[in-house]
């Protein structure tokens, strides 16, 4: 897995510049995917959440958590998925107080927007703090956002939970302290971002070019 990390990584030799790395190990890494589709947009915060925006905020404001109104959710019946594939269970009806469908919530940055970071490289990583192959995965993603944030470069962790216990979105809020994650993190309680995307396991990364097409 963590060779299949850094090889994928490697794509950002076509976007950013500083990665002196041949294209040629491109091909010696038969687990990664090339697509070129239109990235899925975030679905919207919820209720009560502060309107979705680029990076930098309203004004060029730092950045700041977006919380919903309501309590955290999950589809009904728990995460009931794997490190090793299986999607999550998806539906079952909001809690009072969410939007339909449940909306996110962000922390360390207002919402933010496909749309709105066009122009940027965009690094989607979906994880769980439980699974010790996605904590692995943190200093190496720190490392990148210390070293490219300003260059056009954006990197959002989705946490999707793969057990219940894990769901509350102060538990994720105590874990991006915890593990010092200076970048945006959502908080995806019902998975609706990690179905956008169809994906199937964690960790998981998905490159965005500056023109909103998945690489």
């Amino acid at each position: 897995m963590k060779a299949q990390f850094h090889l994928t990584l490697l794509t950002l030799f076509w976007f950013l510049p500083g990665f002196a790395i041949s294209p040629v190990i491109w091909a010696q890494d038969p687990g990664l995917v090339k697509m070129h589709i239109p990235a899925p947009e975030f679905p919207p915060p919820a209720s009560g959440a502060a309107a979705a925006v680029g990076l930098e905020g309203p004004g060029g404001g730092s950045m700041q958590d977006v919380s919903p109104a309501g309590p955290a959710s999950r589809p009904a019946g728990g995460a009931g998925g794997s490190s090793s594939g299986g999607i999550p269970p998806q539906g079952s009806q909001s809690p009072p107080g969410e939007v339909p469908g449940g909306g996110v919530t962000w922390i360390n940055s207002p919402a933010l927007t496909i749309q709105g970071l066009r122009g940027k490289v965009v690094m989607i990583d979906v994880w769980d703090y439980t699974c010790i192959n996605c904590i692995r995965t943190f200093p190496e993603n720190k490392k990148l956002w210390d070293r490219y944030r300003n260059d056009g470069f954006v990197l959002i962790g989705v946490d999707d939970a793969e057990f219940s216990s894990a769901a509350p979105v102060e538990r994720v809020r105590e874990a991006v302290k915890r593990f010092e994650l200076p970048y945006p993190v959502v908080v995806d309680d019902r998975f609706q971002i990690w179905s956008a995307y169809k994906n199937s396991f964690w960790p998981n990364i998905f490159l965005i070019d500056a023109n909103g097409f998945i690489r």
